[in-house]
């Protein structure tokens, strides 16, 4: 069946933490008076990192409302805070470091995203988002200046399901119109991203560092490569 729609994850995939959360959380810091290393920093980064793999595994609502979300990067940021021995308490700290993310400042796009998504219009495909972020995902895309290419865009506090549940995939699919094997799905995680597959979708795995050997799905280390990957699908 000829692919109508692609739809992509956003987090890794569509856009990144500019500067790095560890630096943004390191000028914070020490505009708050805190003598920090970003050396330091960068090496006890991965805390942040193992505490998210470790919620999202056992928590299947941990995107599910905005409230949730938040906590969440409240609690990796004090747990950064503690592992370079910033003296307590730390809410003005954390606070102020996730208020950075939150009001857009400090994400870029990927340098290859403009030209995929031209390239999937032109070509006329329906483009979608489906991923596990707030429900203020729409907004922060108008402000990186993608969100009008976008038929539509389902995060998963919106809609009250997070990825890998195959539920947000078949809302996707239902709210742009068509069957979920006429559709792509791009995303930077095995897991959550492949579950697509799971409800007939067409998933492309998103590499950019080229870091996995074996993937059951197609996979691409650029999304102009998920470009020829799409026209090939029939």
């Amino acid at each position: 069946m000829a692919i109508k729609a692609v739809f992509f994850d956003v987090g890794g995939t569509l856009i990144r933490p500019y500067p790095s959360v560890e630096e943004v959380f390191v000028s914070v810091a020490r505009d708050m008076g805190y003598d920090v290393s970003l050396e330091e920093a960068f090496m006890r980064g991965h805390i942040m990192d193992e505490y998210y793999e470790e919620q999202y595994a056992h928590d299947p609502r941990l995107w599910c409302t905005r409230d949730s979300v938040y906590k969440l990067y409240i609690t990796m940021f004090r747990l950064l805070a503690e592992e370079l021995n910033i003296p307590k308490p730390h809410d003005e700290l954390v606070v102020r470091v996730h208020g950075m993310f939150d009001d857009n400042r400090h994400w870029k796009l990927f340098d290859d995203v403009i030209d995929c998504l031209d390239s999937l219009k032109l070509a006329g495909y329906k483009l979608g988002v489906i991923s596990n972020w707030s429900d203020d995902l729409a907004v922060l895309l108008g402000y990186m200046g993608i969100r009008e290419y976008f038929d539509d865009v389902v995060s998963s506090a919106e809609v009250d399901c997070q990825k890998p549940d195959p539920r947000i995939f078949r809302l996707a699919a239902k709210r742009m119109g068509v069957t979920p094997q006429e559709c792509v799905h791009i995303g930077d995680l095995t897991e959550a991203d492949g579950a697509s597959f799971n409800v007939g979708f067409h998933p492309i795995f998103f590499d950019r560092k080229n870091s996995i050997e074996y993937c059951p799905f197609d996979k691409v280390s650029s999304l102009i490569d998920a470009v020829d990957v799409c026209r090939s699908i029939k």
